[in-house]
């Protein structure tokens, strides 16, 4: 998690990669789930702010798995 401990500010950004075929909603509805997992399991520090974001996106055709 990157941070800039003069504000107090702290930046999670989760970046999901699938096989392409899902639907852009069950990929709107993974990202939304990702996002409250992570706020169930951040515990609050006194002085810092959590910025979170994510994103679920396809994998481009160039993607190679061996």
């Amino acid at each position: 998690m990157a941070g800039d401990t003069a504000t107090g500010d702290a930046v999670l950004n989760i970046s999901i990669a699938l096989l392409p075929g899902r639907t852009e909603e069950l990929k709107a509805q993974l990202t939304d789930s990702v996002l409250e997992l992570l706020a169930a399991h951040l515990k609050p520090v006194d002085g810092v702010t959590v910025h979170a974001s994510a994103e679920t996106r396809d994998l481009d055709p160039s993607y190679r798995k061996r």
